[in-house]
Parts: C-alpha cells; sequence; structure tokens
C-alpha cells in the first residue's frame, strides 16, 4: 500500500514539473535608478525572483585626526577580509597577471603573455562552441514582444554627446537584426536624448520574455552531454597516446 502511495505521489510530482515546464513563463525585466527586477509569472501567478542594486562610487574620506589609528586598523582588517572573501576566478586572473608581469621577478616574463593567451582562446572557444549550440537549439523559441529603453545622457562636450547618439543608434540598427535571426522580436521603443549642456547618464530599460523552460533545458542537457563526450573522448586519447 505504501509502495502505491510513493508511485503515486512520485507520479503528480513528474506531472506537475512536466506540465509547469512546458507552459509558456513570462519573464519581465526592469532596470531603472541603477536597480534590476526580474519577475516571473507563470499563468496568473506573478513573483519577484531578483532585485539587484548596483553600487554606486561614493567619497567618503574621513580626516586623519579623527580616524586616527582605529581607522587605519579597519582599513587592514577590510583589506585582509577582501583577499579572503575573493572568489577563485578574481584569484585565477591575478594568477594570470603575475605569469605576464610580476614586479618580484623583474617585471615582464617572457612568454608567459603567450601561455595565457593560448589558454583562454582555448576556453573562448569551447565557450563560444557551447554558446553558439544552445542559441542554435533555441532558435525562435523565444519570443520578445516587448522592450522599452528610455534613456538620456551627456557627455559634456556638445561634439562628443553628438558623435555617440549617432553611434546608439547605429549599434542598434546593427543588433536589432542579428536577435532576430534567434528570437521573434519586435523593434524596441526606444528615446535617446542627448543632453548637449551637461555631463549626465539615466537609463530605464524594460523589456517582456516569453519562453517554455523545456525548451532551455533541453538545450543545456544536450551540449552539457555534448561537452562530457568531447572531454572523455580528449582524455582517452591522450591517456592511450601516453601509455601506447
Amino acid at each position: 500500500m505504501i509502495v502505491w502511495i510513493l508511485l503515486g505521489l512520485l507520479a503528480a510530482i513528474l506531472l506537475v514539473v512536466g506540465i509547469t515546464t512546458w507552459l509558456l513563463w513570462e519573464i519581465r525585466l526592469h532596470y531603472t535608478q541603477n536597480t534590476l527586477t526580474i519577475y516571473v509569472r507563470v499563468l496568473r501567478f506573478k513573483k519577484k525572483v531578483f532585485c539587484y542594486k548596483f553600487a554606486t562610487k561614493e567619497k567618503n574620506q574621513m580626516p586623519e585626526a579623527v580616524s586616527g589609528v582605529k581607522q587605519t586598523k579597519r582599513t587592514t582588517e577590510k583589506q585582509g577580509a577582501s583577499q579572503e572573501k575573493k572568489p577563485k576566478w578574481v584569484q585565477k586572473l591575478q594568477e594570470d597577471k603575475k605569469r605576464i608581469y610580476n614586479p618580484e621577478k623583474g617585471g615582464y616574463q617572457p612568454g608567459g603573455l603567450e601561455e595565457v593567451f593560448t589558454e583562454y582562446q582555448e576556453l573562448w572557444s569551447q565557450f563560444r562552441d557551447v554558446l553558439g549550440g544552445i542559441f542554435k537549439d533555441l532558435r525562435y523559441k523565444i519570443e520578445i514582444p516587448k522592450t522599452v529603453i528610455r534613456l538620456v545622457f551627456g557627455t559634456g562636450n556638445p561634439a562628443h554627446t553628438g558623435m555617440a547618439f549617432g553611434t546608439a543608434w547605429g549599434m542598434i540598427g546593427m543588433l536589432y537584426p542579428m536577435l532576430c535571426r534567434y528570437f521573434h522580436i519586435a523593434y524596441p521603443d526606444m528615446q535617446i536624448t542627448p543632453d548637449f549642456n551637461q555631463k549626465c547618464f539615466a537609463l530605464e530599460a524594460k523589456s517582456i520574455i516569453k519562453v517554455r523552460p523545456a525548451h532551455i533545458i533541453n538545450a543545456v542537457i544536450k551540449q552539457a552531454l555534448r561537452l562530457a563526450v568531447t572531454y572523455c573522448y580528449k582524455h582517452f586519447s591522450k591517456e592511450s597516446v601516453k601509455y601506447g
């Protein structure tokens, strides 16, 4: 009896997961005032799944007479904590930088730049193949029916502002046909306003993306299996050459 109940629960869970993944999900992106918010809507249920506020640079300097030794200790502690909390990819970049230029070993290292460039070139080729395969499997399976962009900017120099204004529209004219090759996308509602009098930047963007999660899961699994098979083939090929 218990076995049949467990099998029924398992079948119900699989049925719910299958129906959920094949439903059309609506993802709403909203960026304004340095804050990115992402909402997900399925049927009539709407949920805020992500909210991140990008940090802005603030200059808060305290006088040395007020801060004294405590400020120095706090700075040292913060530096030590930041070094301990650095992600692995940041540590990897620092190590690669030392492979190219290391002041302790006399400056630029011979052959370091070529080694790092070759290593990252291989990583980029693998990433490009995987990303290209995912986009190929998702071609015309993602719909972007609405995109609204409001941009006000100024460089402080009228000539440079005019050049940036023309460049922005030129980039949009290049990117839109490229996106149309992979997505069902409507032409974005653009409003770019140059400010020739002062230096400023204000951006507000909204977008709606409709996709079935099953298509994404299928594309990711397919590329993951292909990458695993390629890795195993290269690994066993090297081992076979090594041991004859």
